[in-house]
């Protein structure tokens, strides 16, 4: 089976309800070849470059910046940026330089060493729908960042809960957060992210009760091979099934990457999520 009929059969089985044991294979498989994620991020001319502030000692290790020239002092609101695989904050941080309303933006880093960069979570092989190495990795990834979000949200001058967000692993985290952490912030923009069905099949009777949710608003390329974008789909229709505030934005004849179009689409669900809190 190649990587690319492999997607395919996530993208059918995720249809179905049933994502399959190969194609989860596949999938943490490509996961574990990819490079640096950023790669992905076609970055923006500069604009107004956000401003670097301090790295500090905090329950994660991350860089802070602000955006649009906005003064670090004052009270700002704030979006926490989550890295994909192998990718790490110093890079990551760059694809807010042409964001263009003030906005402190906090880019964490993995705990785990990757390559040149840091991961989130192990991906081991073979992999299971519900293989307990991947899906605690993720438990405790979206624990570590919900954690540090209230952390920032007591320490750092805030406008509101921050918004997270994030690519890839990145992505997969945001929706985590939102859906397990949900007090923990505001809003959630993932990007090209999804979650193993044993995160939201599995667990789908919790959204049933009265606990509300952040908005979320997902962006994905619809020609994804990586974190296939039917898997994303399916949860925010999950989601919004259960009357949940969750959209998604795909994008046409886009794979694992976010060029210039959509990272247009991006900036604007983060200004909606900045405003609407």
């Amino acid at each position: 089976m190649r990587p690319g009929d492999a997607m395919e059969t996530i993208e059918r089985h995720v249809r179905r309800g049933k994502p399959s044991e190969m194609a989860w294979r596949w999938l943490a498989l490509s996961l574990l070849l990819l490079p640096s994620v950023a790669a992905g991020w076609e970055l923006p001319p500069v604009g107004h470059p956000a401003r670097a502030v301090r790295l500090e000692a905090a329950p994660l290790d991350h860089i802070e910046v602000v955006t649009a020239g906005a003064n670090p002092t004052e009270s700002l609101p704030t979006i926490i940026l989550v890295h994909g695989l192998g990718d790490r904050p110093e890079s990551f941080v760059r694809v807010m330089d042409g964001f263009p309303i003030p906005a402190r933006v906090i880019a964490v880093r993995g705990p785990d060493p990757r390559g040149r960069g840091h991961s989130w979570f192990p991906i081991t092989i073979p992999v299971r729908p519900d293989d307990p190495v991947m899906v605690q990795g993720i438990r405790d990834a979206a624990a570590q960042l919900a954690a540090f979000s209230r952390w920032i949200f007591r320490r750092r001058p805030t406008l509101g809960k921050p918004v997270i967000a994030g690519f890839s692993q990145g992505g997969m985290l945001s929706f985590a957060v939102a859906i397990h952490h949900p007090d923990a912030v505001s809003a959630a923009v993932p990007v090209a992210g999804a979650l193993p069905p044993a995160l939201w099949v599995a667990e789908g009777v919790e959204w049933t009760t009265d606990k509300p949710l952040p908005p979320i608003r997902a962006v994905h390329g619809e020609a994804d091979r990586v974190v296939p974008f039917a898997g994303g789909k399916a949860l925010v229709e999950a989601l919004r099934a259960q009357g949940r505030d969750a959209t998604m934005n795909s994008f046409a004849g886009v794979g694992h990457r976010v060029p210039p179009t959509m990272r247009a689409g991006v900036y604007a669900a983060l200004q909606a999520a900045l405003k609407a809190r």
